[in-house]
């Protein structure tokens, strides 16, 4: 026998016995329904079929017996315990939805999944609950499995992920921006939020997966609008880039806040730059985000920096050796937060374009050694020079 549609419906809607408060004795509620398992296996219809609703009217109290029951010698009673088991998760998941989306003001519901999660990051908001609440109603399932389960939510993401990236593929005679457009704000921060709570259970399928969302419309619009609607999307990005283990995402990630002028993400910024443990590359691919969103109270942050030989790479350049060393890269950086122009400083590429500065490490190489020696000695006596007219205006 099969659990109808019209059962589901009524128990949906809700009736007096599904909304009735749990038995004070979990004892007697453990054995009552123990014995309405053993109802499963009655011959008459009318027994199983009210012993079915009972156990579902019961909700999660009647999950651990009915995991049991998956034992019994009758295989009428395994078979169905096994399939109430999921319909009374989404029963009674679904009716605690409904009673936070009905009032999302009220009292924050602690039963609701990853919500805890959710909301350390973004923080408890309006904002943040309407985010949590598209959340749910697109992908309630997931996010429940997920949560009771680990390796079955894993297997599940990573099928969602590989359904949204089949949608961002490119397919002849479609209209590809629609698609595109069907993709919300809600799809995307599912995956920055589990690809945080799933972390512990990498099998490395996750991280490349994040190319696909990195180029949905949405998150571009999101993270270039400055509403208050938007911060709770943009500190869950953040705190992705922050727990992201590959350094290639990380710095795709903070490319891409950068590009939408996000100064939220400075301090993640900074963060990485400074990190000496950091491969060097991408710390210096992130230092020259700085041209973009760097300020200049950021070169005190980056100063530092002037002394780190650490070598980034060599460079054959318009039929000239060159070569970069990190502190070039903070050299370039300090000069165009300070205001002065590159071209000043006698770097091989940079001929006076500052304004590509961000694209490539590349642009911070010299030729010799006494050419960047000179340039840093030019940048301290400068800054020196500064400091004294400073203290003479004072």
């Amino acid at each position: 026998m099969t659990i109808t549609s019209a059962l589901i419906f009524a128990l949906l809607a809700g009736t007096p016995a599904a909304e009735a408060s749990k038995p004070a004795d979990p004892a007697a509620d453990i054995s009552k329904v123990r014995e309405l398992i053993k109802q499963l296996a009655d011959p008459k219809f009318k027994v199983r079929d009210s012993a079915e609703k009972e156990l579902i009217q019961l909700g999660l109290a009647s999950l651990d017996s009915l995991k049991e029951g998956e034992k019994s010698p009758d295989l009428h009673v395994q078979e169905r315990c096994r399939q109430l088991q999921p319909m009374i998760r989404a029963l009674t998941l679904q009716k605690r939805i409904d009673v936070f989306l009905k009032n999302r003001d009220a009292t924050l519901p602690k039963n609701l999944p990853f919500v805890a999660s959710f909301m350390k990051i973004t923080g408890d908001s309006k904002e943040s609950r309407e985010l949590y609440a598209d959340l749910l109603v697109l992908h309630a399932q997931l996010l429940d499995e997920a949560e009771r389960d680990r390796k079955k939510g894993m297997d599940m993401f990573v099928a969602y992920c590989q359904e949204i990236n089949n949608r961002m593929r490119y397919v002849p005679g479609i209209d590809q921006q629609s698609r595109y457009r069907s993709i919300t704000k809600a799809d995307v921060i599912l995956f920055f939020l589990m690809s945080q709570e799933l972390a512990a259970d990498r099998t490395g399928r996750i991280s490349n997966f994040g190319y696909t969302f990195f180029n949905t419309p949405v998150l571009a619009e999101m993270l270039g609008k400055d509403t208050p609607a938007t911060v709770p999307f943009k500190k869950m990005f953040l705190s992705w880039i922050d727990k992201e283990p590959q350094p290639y995402m990380v710095q795709r990630g903070l490319q891409i806040a950068a590009d939408a002028k996000m100064k939220e993400a400075l301090p993640l910024v900074l963060k990485h730059i400074k990190d000496k443990n950091a491969q060097v590359y991408p710390r210096a691919q992130t230092a020259l985000l700085l041209a973009k969103i760097g300020t200049k109270e950021s070169i005190k942050e980056i100063e530092p920096i002037l002394e780190d030989k650490t070598l980034i790479g060599n460079f054959n350049i318009n039929n000239t050796q060159g070569k970069v060393e990190m502190r070039d890269v903070a050299l370039a950086i300090c000069v165009k937060l300070s205001g002065q122009k590159m071209s000043e400083y006698d770097f091989d590429v940079m001929k006076g374009n500052d304004e590509v500065l961000y694209m490539s490490y590349i642009y911070c190489a010299f030729s010799s050694e006494a050419k960047r020696e000179a340039a840093h000695k030019k940048y301290k006596d400068t800054k020196a020079k500064d400091l004294k007219e400073k203290d003479a205006k004072k």
